[in-house]
């Protein structure tokens, strides 16, 4: 078994926590944390929860793919027919594909299914892949 932990961007922290703060700092002003504050905890663990829990696993002919609480993906190893570097992020969304940076792959698998991921150490990644597939193609 092989688990890669997600790269994460500085992006993807500062831009989700920023209005959180904002909307925290604003009813510190107004003194009104009673209501804001539950909230914006709720969004801080569900934050937390997603980060620490994005990893992809390889083991037994199988890639798991799990984003946070919200994916938890088998995708059979010898189906995946080509791992390509993404070009178009702003496409694709974060609650359907567990990526945490702007530079992530693209799985194709299934004839006409794809999720992006974003595992550390890429290379090693795509090497660990194309050992249980060696007649997957690899793209740019």
């Amino acid at each position: 078994m092989k688990t890669y932990k997600s790269k994460i961007d500085i992006l993807f922290l500062i831009l989700p926590l920023s209005f959180p703060v904002l909307m925290l700092l604003n009813q510190i002003q107004k003194g009104d944390l009673h209501i804001i504050l539950p909230t914006i905890i709720g969004v801080l663990v569900i934050y937390i929860l997603l980060y620490n829990y994005t990893k992809y696993t390889i083991e037994n002919g199988s890639l798991n793919i799990k984003g946070g609480f919200l994916i938890n993906k088998d995708i059979q190893i010898k189906s995946i027919s080509k791992i390509s570097k993404n070009r178009n992020l702003f496409r694709r969304s974060l609650l359907t594909n567990p990526f945490l940076t702007n530079k992530c792959l693209i799985i194709n698998y299934d004839d006409n299914k794809s999720i992006l991921i974003s595992p550390n150490h890429t290379e090693q990644f795509i090497k660990d892949i194309q050992q249980v597939n060696p007649n997957l193609v690899i793209g740019d």
